[in-house]
């Protein structure tokens, strides 16, 4: 698959663009690439125009200058479906890439025809304390790609953020007793900033972690489909029926045994699900 480049916002941006017909931008999750949507683009291309840009700091595309957050890789979409010259387009997200197409749709409704959700995070508590642990194995499974010493990520991960993540409370306890969350993240930042190799992982993590969309989530008005893992590992199916119940015009399905990776699902499935979506009025 050929990828082409092109300067958004002066950063180099790789990304594929294939097939003819209405638009749909894919976008990716956490620590993805284009390359992990090869197989759900091969299935849709015959019949859309598919692109997946590798977002900055992720892939082949080159990263902010700095500060990774929301609002940078907002303005980065905007400008890069306007560099493409498309008036409309389909979005479809995936996981954290879910964030980035309901913060689209929220602010440019103009630009959206339909919105595609896969396994969405809108809400900062999807992190539950009954998936923590699950979580934890996904991090260091993908940290251990991104950051160099192994062994160091993954002490501080366990002794550090997993532990706390999934909390509630202004008050977390750890071995040294009652601290509050400020100063957590705190700690939390200062060491991941330093051991961390993608500055782009790093900063969306934090983001992340206070992200609640549900109240403007509400003001969308787009069909929108939500598909979602009844294995899922890392965000509960709960909010899946969550999210469904918030948004105005939203059909939700299940895949069973699909987990969260993308890469764990057959995509011929879920481009089916895609193209009897699209193709209703």
């Amino acid at each position: 698959m050929k990828v082409k480049y092109k300067y958004i916002n002066n950063l180099k941006t790789a990304y594929f663009d294939e097939g003819k017909g209405k638009p749909i931008l894919i976008i990716q999750g956490w620590l993805l690439s284009k390359e992990c949507f090869i197989p759900l683009v091969n299935n849709l291309k015959s019949n859309y125009r598919v692109i997946v840009p590798d977002m900055p700091g992720f892939g082949d595309s080159e990263g902010f200058e700095r500060d990774h957050t929301f609002e940078n890789y907002l303005h980065f979409l905007k400008e890069f479906v306007n560099k493409l010259g498309l008036k409309k387009v389909v979005l479809f997200g995936n996981s954290l890439g879910g964030t980035f197409t309901n913060l689209f749709s929220i602010n440019y409704p103009e630009k959206v025809d339909k919105i595609i959700m896969r396994a969405p995070l809108y809400y900062k508590k999807q992190f539950s304390i009954k998936y923590r642990n699950k979580f934890s194995k996904t991090l260091l499974k993908g940290f251990s790609k991104y950051a160099p010493g192994r062994s160091v990520l993954a002490r501080f991960i366990k002794r550090k953020m997993l532990k706390h993540i999934s909390k509630n409370s202004d008050l977390l306890k750890n071995k040294s007793g009652l601290v509050s969350r400020e100063e957590i993240v705190n700690s939390i930042k200062r060491n991941f900033y330093e051991k961390t190799y993608k500055p782009a992982a790093r900063d969306l993590i934090f983001e992340a972690m206070e992200v609640d969309l549900r109240k403007d989530i509400k003001n969308i008005n787009k069909k929108t489909l939500i598909i979602w893992g009844d294995e899922d590992e890392l965000l509960s199916n709960y909010w899946g029926e969550n999210l469904n119940n918030l948004l105005n015009k939203s059909v939700y399905i299940e895949i069973k045994g699909s987990k969260h990776s993308v890469l764990s699902d057959d995509e011929t499935i879920v481009a089916e699900k895609i193209k009897e979506f699209l193709n209703e009025s």
